[in-house]
């Protein structure tokens, strides 16, 4: 006896739609954002050296 023959296939489906339009928004958004911040905002005051601190390298080939 084989019950399972009028059984139909179902198909799994995700509806992704919606989850495309947050997407393309969220992308939107952060393109938007990150041309308007400054990357300035902070001021370093980097140190100054009061002498030359590079030491001379020398190359020994034998």
């Amino acid at each position: 006896m084989n019950i399972r023959q009028g059984i139909r296939k179902r198909h799994a489906e995700v509806h992704t739609g919606a989850l495309n339009d947050i997407l393309f928004i969220l992308l939107l958004f952060f393109l938007i954002v990150s041309t308007l911040a400054n990357p300035n905002v902070i001021k370093v005051a980097n140190p100054k050296a009061k002498s030359d601190t590079r030491a001379k390298q020398t190359v020994v080939i034998t």
